[in-house]
């Protein structure tokens, strides 16, 4: 039930959330397939394709014709990255099949069975702690290719893995044999992280390398006044509770009717805007 009138409360959002799916993940990967069709591409119209670290090792090395989809992967992080800066993460809270699936999961588990440490750890410390692990791994992959950290950075990979996943449901034959990164990696993003996770968003919140920087971009330009951003009108609230309750990413901290927004968290899926009856929430600019 609590599903169903989520959709009701947001239907175009979940609208949304089923085009990333048919845009980024095989077998339809339509967004991927349009771009291996003008390059004349005949690599695997996959999720993996849009990878976030493939640009360090271009950079790095100054080989820009290393990696079959290097166009489609600078269109879809440029667009994604500037689309954070001025009307902030839409990519992460309306499109992103790895975010998405995790969330759609977890609202079908009963709250008792939830992990929810909401205002118990800074989600932001940690994902930006990430990053910059993130940052470094890809470094050494780059000025130390014999250690093999390539191969390990996609094993541990939330996007390579629920691409696995889909798969199997086509070809049962690719679940036959899991590595060891594979199975924690779905332990930790799709279980811990995603079902039994209040809000779903437990990798979003703090494993997503693209999430990160998408969220770093929207805080500086909040900051700078140049992005659309969540924001609330303490005078209308009620402090009813409904805009946490359904904000997936934990972003909504409140003190009876004073309410904060984290920017570094928040993905501006609009949620807390269609739960409240008071119209409390808006999303402009400013």
């Amino acid at each position: 039930m609590k599903f169903i009138n989520a959709i009701k409360r947001h239907p175009w959002r979940y609208l949304a959330i089923i085009s990333g799916f048919l845009l980024f993940v095989y077998p339809s990967a339509l967004f991927i397939r349009a771009f291996f069709l003008m390059q004349g591409s005949t690599a695997m119209p996959d999720l993996h394709k849009t990878c976030f670290r493939m640009p360090f090792d271009w950079i790095a090395s100054g080989n820009f014709a290393n990696f079959d989809g290097r166009l489609l992967t600078i269109v879809f992080l440029g667009g994604v990255l500037s689309t954070a800066f001025f009307f902030g993460p839409l990519f992460c809270g309306w499109l992103c099949p790895v975010g998405s699936s995790t969330e759609m999961l977890s609202k079908t588990m009963p709250g008792k069975f939830k992990i929810n440490l909401v205002k118990k750890i800074n989600p932001a410390a940690l994902r930006y702690g990430f990053l910059g692990s993130f940052i470094l791994v890809s470094a050494l992959t780059v000025a130390a290719p014999s250690l093999g950290l390539a191969s390990i950075c996609c094993r541990y990979c939330a996007s390579s893995q629920l691409q696995n996943l889909v798969n199997g449901i086509f070809n049962p034959a690719v679940l036959s044999y899991w590595h060891s990164g594979g199975i924690m990696v779905i332990g930790g993003w799709l279980l811990i992280g995603g079902v039994f996770w209040q809000g779903g968003r437990g990798w979003c919140l703090y494993g997503c390398p693209l999430g990160a920087v998408s969220n770093g971009l929207h805080t500086i330009g909040a900051k700078l006044g140049f992005t659309y951003k969540v924001k609330h009108d303490s005078t209308k609230c009620t402090a009813c509770g409904k805009c946490e309750s359904v904000c997936p990413s934990w972003s909504i901290n409140r003190q009876e009717k004073d309410v904060s927004i984290n920017r570094s968290t928040c993905t501006a899926c609009l949620e807390c805007v269609k739960a409240c009856d008071k119209d409390c929430y808006s999303y402009k600019r400013g």
